[in-house]
């Protein structure tokens, strides 16, 4: 686990009902690079540089995760985690 990764994934829709699972700021990244958003490019712009920040370690992994899931709450593409698939009791 290196100190980019997160404590708890992130679970993000990324087009036609497809679910992603981020688990490091790296990830985040990646996903947040992929997009493309006149209308919250500011925001967008923002996440995007608070990931890097993490992946240089000024900032810490969780501090990411946060910003990463605001940027998703504010476009419906956070899955929450009653959505995901529960995992069954033996």
């Amino acid at each position: 686990m290196s100190k980019t990764t997160f404590t708890t994934p992130v679970h993000v829709l990324t087009g036609l009902g497809f679910v992603q699972r981020i688990d490091d700021a790296a990830e985040a990244h990646a996903f947040l690079s992929a997009l493309t958003s006149n209308r919250h490019a500011l925001l967008l712009s923002r996440t995007r540089e608070t990931c890097r920040r993490a992946m240089r370690g000024e900032v810490s992994s969780e501090h990411a995760r946060g910003a990463l899931i605001d940027f998703c709450e504010r476009l419906s593409l956070l899955m929450a985690d009653e959505t995901m698939p529960a995992k069954r009791a033996a």
